[in-house]
């Protein structure tokens, strides 16, 4: 896969890689599909690319998030959330497709001091 740091290895199972590969072709049932119906079939139409980001604009905004929301947000999210849960940084690396946890050290462990209290917070509660 290509990144904006290079080339990376993304873990893919066999079985993730053979659904995959059947979505590419079109003979699986989309991932994403629409509200609106193809006037010959009744089917639901699969949802682009920017339909998949309307999408998350739209429920971001119908949620009163205030800030941009992508699919990439979602990527930073696990990624954080799978480090403030205690997943060593080689795991979430490879997890992402990272080549090395540089880049997790650089670009995702910035845990703030709200963060880092609760975690103090959850390991003193743990210790009693």
């Amino acid at each position: 896969m290509r990144g904006k740091t290079g080339e990376r290895e993304v873990g893919v199972t066999t079985d993730l890689y053979a659904r995959l590969r059947s979505l590419s072709r079109g003979d699986d049932d989309p991932v994403f599909v629409g509200i609106r119906r193809d006037r010959r079939t009744g089917e639901r139409e699969p949802l682009t690319v920017n339909g998949v980001r309307q999408m998350i604009r739209d429920l971001a905004r119908d949620t009163g998030v205030r800030t941009t929301v992508t699919p990439y947000t979602f990527r930073h999210s696990a990624c954080r959330w799978m480090l403030l849960s205690g997943m060593p940084t080689v795991e979430v690396a490879a997890i992402l497709g990272h080549g090395s946890e540089r880049m997790i050290a650089d670009h995702y462990a910035n845990i703030g001091r709200e963060d880092a209290h609760d975690k103090l917070m959850a390991l003193l509660r743990s210790e009693r």
